[in-house]
């Protein structure tokens, strides 16, 4: 039996305003005031598709799937634009004794897009008629633009890393294996159980 296939579009857009500058007093591990992110644009617009189906062979239920997903982002912010202050301590700040620090020039946004993928298979056994055994296996990737970055040489020359480095994760599989015990098959009482590993893209 096929199910349908579903799409979606969910975007999401953010920009806002710092209303008092970022505050830090060190001696106190204390902060108040907004973000040094703003003010910025924090925009994410996403198109998703997946698809399944299922067919029962025996005495097992077979369901195939995949999806993939198209992510852009604009980002157009600059740490430190709205201002902030730092205060060695409590006191320090009730004197107003502290530094001050303010990004200025123009920003320069930022966009790019991403692409994840998954597919999956799971096979639901029934092992007797008051146990169902569950077997499954997912497999997500992530991809990244590439020659997006300039290679900073001065950053490289001084540490030795490059800066334009973009990660590629091509291990994310996810087992996963479950079990349902009807006892005495009344659906009475219910036993369950699972265990898998979930793998966190870009992790």
């Amino acid at each position: 039996r096929r199910l349908p296939s579903t799409a979606s579009r969910v975007s999401a857009s953010a920009r806002r305003s710092a209303s008092l500058p970022a505050t830090t007093l060190a001696g106190e591990g204390a902060a108040l005031g907004a973000t040094a992110a703003l003010p910025g644009r924090f925009d994410q617009r996403t198109f998703d598709v997946s698809n399944a189906f299922q067919f029962t062979k025996g005495r097992h239920q077979v369901k195939l799937g995949g999806q993939v997903t198209f992510v852009r982002y604009e980002q157009d912010w600059r740490w430190g634009s709205g201002g902030l202050w730092q205060f060695g301590d409590l006191d320090r700040f009730g004197a107003a004794q502290g530094t001050y620090y303010l990004a200025s020039g123009p920003a320069t946004p930022v966009q790019f897009n991403s692409t994840e993928a998954g597919l999956f298979a799971q096979d639901t056994w029934a092992a007797a008629p008051d146990i169902q055994v569950l077997f499954g296996l997912r497999y997500d990737t992530q991809i990244l633009p590439t020659g997006r970055i300039a290679l900073n040489t001065a950053w490289q020359t001084a540490t030795g890393v490059r800066n334009d480095f973009t990660p590629r994760d091509r291990k994310g599989i996810s087992p996963r294996f479950g079990f349902v015990w009807d006892v005495q098959n009344r659906s009475e009482w219910v036993l369950r159980g699972g265990a898998g590993n979930d793998v966190l893209l870009g992790g």
